[in-house]
């Protein structure tokens, strides 16, 4: 699975050059680096709009746009790369709505109940990685729209297994524009996509046990 995750270039305008995005003022004023992002929290997201990349800021956990309320939002931080295509809550935003989830690194925990150890997991080389997510637009019970994602996780690659037997799907590069901009009638052919990173992409170092508390956000938390 993936339940906490961390997002930090220096600033949104260099959010926007990694993301392959125009930085949209309207927007900068919500971005912070983040080192704790947990569910129900509000990150980033890459969508398509016609042939573009577009960024958006939305809140973890998916809402169906025909949902009444958001109660299903916090079971919904995941979905299975196995099933996505054919489960209702996503088998229509699989088609159409798309979306990346840049990030820094996740983290993950191993280790007896009462003394688990965090780890961070992040890219070998100093770049962002980019999660296989699907997005929604919910109009909210008062009417007030909300953009919402989910993650897709798929098997654990040969590194994470020790540690879980998820994570998330981290797009190859070559595969981040297909997954964006193919259309409704090849989403069949993506689900190729949905598999684990390769060992040698990602390293892991022991993350600091305070990561736990979603109010703790620093970067301390990456090492003990």
């Amino acid at each position: 699975m993936c339940g906490r995750f961390t997002l930090f270039p220096e600033d949104y305008a260099e959010l926007a050059r990694l993301t392959g995005t125009e930085a949209d003022v309207a927007l900068a004023e919500h971005y912070r680096q983040r080192y704790n992002t947990a569910p129900m929290q509000r990150s980033w997201i890459v969508r398509a709009d016609r042939e573009s990349r577009v960024l958006d800021y939305g809140r973890w956990g998916l809402v169906n746009f025909w949902a009444k309320d958001n109660k299903r939002a916090a079971r919904q931080i995941n979905a299975r790369a196995e099933t996505v295509h054919e489960r209702p809550a996503y088998r229509t935003a699989f088609k159409s709505r798309r979306c990346l989830v840049p990030t820094s690194g996740f983290y993950e925990w191993s280790g007896p109940k009462g003394k688990r150890q965090p780890h961070w997991i992040h890219p070998v080389e100093d770049e962002l990685w980019f999660f296989a997510g699907l997005y929604e637009r919910w109009d909210g019970v008062d009417g007030e729209g909300e953009t919402t994602f989910t993650i897709i996780t798929t098997e654990a690659n040969e590194a994470i297994m020790p540690i879980h037997d998820r994570m998330p799907v981290i797009l190859d590069a070559d595969a981040v524009d297909d997954w964006l901009f193919a259309p409704p009638e090849e989403a069949d052919r993506l689900r190729q996509l949905l598999v684990p990173a390769r060992a040698d992409t990602l390293a892991i170092q022991d993350a600091n046990p305070n990561v736990g508390n979603v109010r703790n956000d620093g970067p301390e938390l990456l090492s003990t």
